[in-house]
This record gives C-alpha cells, structure tokens and sequence, in this order.
C-alpha cells in the first residue's frame, strides 16, 4: 500500500476540489485536463464519488487519479489535526511503523 502511494505522490502536481454545479467550472476542468497530460491531479474520493459520471473518463492518470487513503486511521488524525491546527497524537505502537514513513520528525513522550 505505501509503494502505490509513494508512486502517486512522485507524480501527482495537486489535489483539485471542485463544484460542477457552478457555472463555468467544467470549462476550468476542461482547461486541466488539458494543461496536465503528463503530471497527475488528485481527486477526492468524495469529488470522484460526487461526479463519477463526468470524470471517469479522465481518471487513471488522464490528468485525474483517485486519491485513497495510505492508512484510513492514520490519515484522518492527519487531516483533522491539520484542519484544526492541533497536534497529532498517536497512543499506543499500532501506527508506529507507518508513522514513521510518513513524516519528518517526532516528538515523544511517556507518562
């Protein structure tokens, strides 16, 4: 699971979020799919999930790739902690080993 996400990070040039509802906002798409042939953008499983239909198409590296969770648990701390600019805290050993791919630095304590 970490090599197939390393892979897409190595290529990937962002992450898009988007509402097809909104005017104008296909032809933005359109523009993307266009001006990333070969680098990839990512896509939520929620967007993909929302307009499956209109990007299938375009999925599989064709600008777009489905981003999925490297570590369901693990990634949600990460995005949680980050949307509400807290500290990420890890109890226990579970998680220690991907933890430990995945980031710069640690701080650790006991008791």
């Amino acid at each position: 699971m970490f090599a197939r996400y390393a892979a897409i990070v190595k290529n990937l040039r962002g992450v898009v979020l988007f509402d097809l509802e909104e005017s104008g906002v296909w032809s933005s798409v359109m523009w993307l799919v266009n001006r990333f042939k070969y680098r990839n953008l990512g896509v939520t499983p929620a967007i993909y999930m929302k307009y499956s239909d209109r990007l299938e198409k375009y999925m599989n590296g064709n600008p777009f790739r489905l981003l999925i969770y490297p570590i369901q648990e693990l990634s949600e701390l990460l995005v949680m902690s980050s949307l509400y600019i807290y500290s990420a805290m890890i109890i226990g050993k579970k998680y220690e080993v991907e933890l430990d791919k995945l980031s710069i630095g640690a701080v650790k304590t006991c008791r």
